[in-house]
């Protein structure tokens, strides 16, 4: 699991480490008998570079190419990774 389940690589599968679907709904079901109410978090307005629409999307494949803003670099560093064409500035703090 890659920051902390935010890097969503599958909406519809649960992620092995947390389980399956069956003890999921057993959970429900156990808080559902104690009167609990279970919040999720669903991580909609970004996913994973493994995400198959990501994945058809930076390959240019119909109807994926515009699910996400693209843009040329404005260059690349010495060790060859692209220089963001914006001044965004990306932080992870795990």
């Amino acid at each position: 699991m890659n920051n902390l389940g935010y890097d969503v690589q599958n909406y519809t599968d649960m992620d092995p480490l947390l389980g399956t679907i069956e003890d999921f709904d057993e959970f429900l079901d156990e808080m559902n008998k104690r009167g609990l109410k279970v919040l999720i978090n669903f991580v909609i307005n970004h996913n994973s570079e493994q995400h198959p629409c990501f994945k058809k999307s930076i390959n240019r494949i119909e109807p994926y190419t515009d699910f996400y803003v693209w843009a040329n670099p404005e260059g690349y560093h010495e060790n060859e990774t692209p220089i963001p064409s914006n001044n965004w500035v990306t932080h992870h703090y795990l």
